[in-house]
């Protein structure tokens, strides 16, 4: 691999270096032969971070880092946005994004090859239930309390905030 050093700002390539040969006979037994060097610069590797569902009416962030070393001269996400990250809502039911990266070929900062990675970010519906039970009881007395409905509940949580809605008469 090479790496090259600018003097304004540091930065890897990678380039891998090939001669392609071709020899050509004509009828008459007529020959040729030619090469050439091909220079074949290396693709950003790209990784995009971020979680995979979300809870509705949140949102999250998506960043993108380059995972081969290579230095990224530009992120372009499928939203419009440019740089290693972006905010996203939460989808109804799911949202591809995707980012490409361009690095540069050389200390000319000439814009190189670029590579796209995708994302798949997945809504999660929020519960969705109801409290039922008797919204007023005595001092000392039992309350019977339940849920109604709610849907891909994992767990539920009962806890008490004490001194609230006071009323003094």
């Amino acid at each position: 691999p090479n790496q090259k050093t600018s003097s304004t700002k540091p930065y890897r390539y990678y380039v891998t270096g090939i001669r392609r040969y071709v020899s050509g006979t004509t009828i008459l037994e007529c020959k040729q032969k030619d090469s050439i060097d091909v220079t074949i610069h290396a693709l950003p590797q790209l990784k995009i971070n971020g979680p995979v569902f979300i809870c509705k009416n949140d949102s999250s962030i998506l960043s993108v880092e380059e995972t081969s070393g290579l230095s990224v001269a530009s992120y372009v996400w499928s939203t419009g946005e440019t740089g290693n990250s972006i905010k996203v809502p939460a989808p109804t039911d799911s949202a591809t994004y995707s980012v490409t990266a361009t690095h540069l070929y050389d200390v000319q900062n000439e814009l190189g090859c670029e590579n796209t990675a995708s994302f798949t970010l997945y809504g999660e519906n929020n519960p969705n239930f109801e409290i039922l039970g008797e919204k007023s009881y005595c001092d000392g007395a039992t309350a019977n309390l339940s849920i109604a409905g709610g849907n891909n509940i994992k767990s539920i949580e009962w806890y008490d905030i004490v001194g609230t809605d006071t009323t003094l008469i």
